[in-house]
């Protein structure tokens, strides 16, 4: 009988992630490998030593993990109060982030719209905390 890997921290955020048998670094998603291993690639190694975070195994102040709590942002209201129309018929918002901690949430940040269906683009300055998307309301929602 298989026994299910036990849970380690992830490599890149400290999240839980299943352990690897081989003794490789786990990571709990496919971005935290990517950037992970473009950190790696690139030299940057340092940043782990100066991140604290991920060796910490914590959720970073303010994250809050669930759909439910963004609900909001498809209110009709918050969109035409707090979003611009733009004459290409997308719409394009700027959002204050907490718990934004390292370059690595930047890079996955801004190429993720790449994977998504509706999101133009996707701007995030980590020293002011500030999202700025683009997107199709009538391809995505917020």
């Amino acid at each position: 009988m298989n026994q299910p890997s036990p849970t380690v921290p992830c490599a890149h955020c400290g999240l839980p992630a299943p352990g690897r048998p081989d003794g490789d670094p786990a990571f709990c998603c496919v971005g935290c490998q990517a950037v992970y291993h473009a950190i790696k690639a690139g030299g940057f190694e340092d940043f782990y030593q100066f991140q604290g975070v991920g060796a910490l195994g914590e959720t970073p102040r303010g994250v809050v993990r669930g759909a439910e709590e963004f609900a909001y942002l498809d209110n009709d209201e918050f969109l035409q109060t707090q979003t611009e129309s733009l004459p290409d018929g997308t719409r394009r918002v700027q959002l204050h982030l907490e718990g934004v901690h390292c370059a690595g949430c930047v890079w996955l940040t801004e190429k993720m719209p790449a994977s998504l269906d509706g999101i133009h683009d996707a701007r995030l300055s980590l020293g002011r905390g500030r999202l700025e998307v683009r997107w199709d309301p009538e391809r995505a929602r917020l």
